[in-house]
């Protein structure tokens, strides 16, 4: 189920703006909860999953726009991506200490693991930028940088000609 907000935010999020990382957060991570906790019977290890799917959703956006579909589906199919890496170790654990009682149908995930997810956009650095990102000299070149340069080479051109 695409909605339109869905589709907004997620073209949001390949033009870098973390606000719309965070509402489809808001609107479909107790759904990508569900099912990491349904997998691993972890709070924790579900938390973590949430995380690194809203995480890889930020670096992997323009991934949607190539296969379409929904894009509830594509954050669940992030999520059974992550599933699938944290392997039978994790699975095992789980199950060790698996508890009777699944998570009530409203999930309410911790203010910290939402602020999680954006340190870890924030906190990636260069090593995980995506190729689309503006390299990190175009970050630096601010306005103050523009004006210096024009006035360097005004006076340049005024010393060449006078």
């Amino acid at each position: 189920m695409t909605t339109d907000q869905d589709v907004l935010f997620l073209q949001g999020v390949i033009a870098g703006r973390p606000s719309a990382l965070l509402e489809l957060y808001d609107r479909h991570a107790p759904l990508v909860f569900k099912q990491a906790y349904a997998a691993l019977r972890d709070k924790l290890a579900a938390e973590d999953v949430v995380q690194e799917t809203f995480t890889a959703a930020w670096f992997e956006a323009r991934s949607w726009v190539d296969g379409g579909g929904a894009v509830v589906d594509w954050l669940l199919q992030l999520a059974r991506e992550r599933l699938q890496l944290k392997g039978a170790a994790t699975a095992t654990r789980a199950a060790a200490t698996a508890s009777d009682d699944p998570p009530t149908s409203a999930v309410q995930l911790p203010q910290s693991l939402r602020d999680r997810v954006l340190d870890s956009i924030y906190g990636a650095g260069d090593r995980l930028r995506p190729p689309y990102a503006r390299p990190q000299w175009a970050r630096a070149a601010t306005g103050r940088w523009l004006v210096w340069a024009l006035a360097l080479i005004a006076l340049a051109l005024v010393l060449l000609f006078a």
